[in-house]
């Protein structure tokens, strides 16, 4: 798919997707796969710009520049990094199924530095995941049915995919599963009463996990410790009272669950750079309609 200068400007944009089951002893590649990325065992290849290969059947072996040859396994992805010499090829007992993108743009290098993925380990176990798998196919049917602005459409589900990979990559890294329902359970418990002092131990233990885990899970699926996650919510609901209701600061403060007035200001006042009556005379000031 070419990248006109829109998806330039978009800054992620899908140049090849697909999927291909290759059978026991089934000829590899396959005579379908794309002319400018074909490739022989022998002579290997390099690519312009980077690529996933999802397996999700069968079992294969790769190679990338330095010689290193690595087992490849249903729910291993394998990164091709541009501008690097690989091969790839399946197990001839078993063949395998794989799904691949290929993408390009500003957001792509972006997010390979931010992913922190290693070209010395391009091997990344995710597991067999239902909503990589999901994304992987929404992205191979929009290719195939070219809605009106697909490529806009394709940039988005690459980000998902690419997004999935990253969050599943560093939970396995940290040994901690990816239990969304723990995770939202979590979420809710914080979110309920973001004035209480939620005992994390014992929220941890009713869901079946150590505290240590439980962070651990919970740093991975939100960016923030459950405390800090806490107190995030806590100040945005705090400017939120503060913007658009008419509450003395004092009861804002109680309200939230702070132990006094005091506390209340100089947390908010660190957090937002502002005290908390400053913060509501400028919010009045950008959105007269709010007596004081």
């Amino acid at each position: 798919m070419p990248v006109n200068e829109a998806m330039r400007d978009w800054g992620l944009a899908v140049t090849n997707a697909g999927h291909s089951l290759t059978v026991p002893g089934g000829n590899y590649p396959p005579a379908r796969h794309p002319s400018h990325h074909h490739f022989t065992w022998q002579s290997g290849r390099v690519l312009n710009s980077p690529s996933f290969i999802y397996i999700t059947q069968g079992r294969g072996i790769f190679e990338s520049v330095g010689g290193k040859t690595e087992p490849v396994e249903a729910g291993q992805v394998f990164v091709l990094f541009p501008g690097q010499w690989h091969r790839y090829k399946p197990d001839p007992t078993t063949g395998w199924h794989e799904y691949w993108i290929d993408f390009e743009g500003i957001q792509a290098d972006h997010f390979f530095k931010l992913a922190d993925f290693d070209p010395t380990q391009p091997v990344l176990k995710v597991g067999l995941d239902e909503e990589l798998i999901l994304a992987f196919t929404r992205l191979v049917e929009l290719a195939q049915s070219e809605p009106f602005r697909m490529e806009l459409l394709l940039s988005a589900e690459a980000l998902r995919i690419l997004c999935r990979i990253a969050t599943l990559t560093d939970a396995r890294r940290l040994g901690t599963p990816l239990d969304a329902a723990a995770l939202s359970r979590a979420k809710a418990a914080l979110l309920e009463d973001s004035g209480a002092n939620v005992d994390l131990k014992k929220l941890a233990r009713t869901l079946g996990m150590s505290y240590t885990s439980f962070r651990r899970l919970f740093k991975t699926g939100t960016g923030f410790s459950p405390r800090h996650f806490q107190l995030e919510h806590r100040l945005h609901r705090a400017k939120a009272l503060l913007a658009h209701s008419t509450l003395p600061v004092g009861q804002v403060a109680e309200t939230l669950g702070f132990a006094s007035l005091y506390y209340f200001s100089q947390f908010f006042k660190k957090k937002s750079g502002l005290s908390p009556a400053s913060f509501r005379k400028q919010a009045i000031r950008s959105h007269p309609g709010i007596s004081d």
